[in-house]
């Protein structure tokens, strides 16, 4: 996943800087008249390319996300000390939930699921010793 970000934000950086690069040159050599100017074309082409490239990294990193968050949503839920839902629509509804939460700020009326220590006992209330 690391790796498809990094070729993402290389391509990014890549692209925005030959645009740059592409401007400056013609600016610079735009009054010369010659074809000195064309030269600015080489900048710009290879921005070109690297916006393709900076969009098919970005694709592959969302596909990537997609499966990550597949493969660890109740991972993430058990983290969140919410029960785990039973059956694919109660899992919709709680993400829904969830989402409205974190996105808008709304309360949620999702009950906390706390396991209990390894000795048996209930866990301490959150700062108590």
């Amino acid at each position: 996943m690391s790796d498809r970000r990094n070729t993402l934000d290389a391509a990014a950086r890549l692209s925005v800087t030959m645009a740059a690069t592409a401007v400056v040159a013609a600016v610079l050599l735009l009054p010369s008249s010659s074809w000195w100017a064309c030269l600015a074309l080489i900048p710009l082409t290879i921005a070109r390319v690297a916006y393709l490239g900076a969009v098919r990294a970005a694709l592959a990193y969302g596909e990537c996300v997609c499966t990550a968050f597949d493969l660890h949503r109740f991972d993430m839920l058990t983290a969140l000390h919410v029960p785990l839902p039973g059956t694919p629509e109660a899992e919709r509804a709680l993400n829904r939930q969830l989402c409205s939460a974190w996105r808008q700020g709304t309360l949620t009326t999702t009950p906390y699921d706390h396991p209990q220590r390894l000795d048996g006992r209930d866990r301490p209330p959150h700062g108590a010793a």
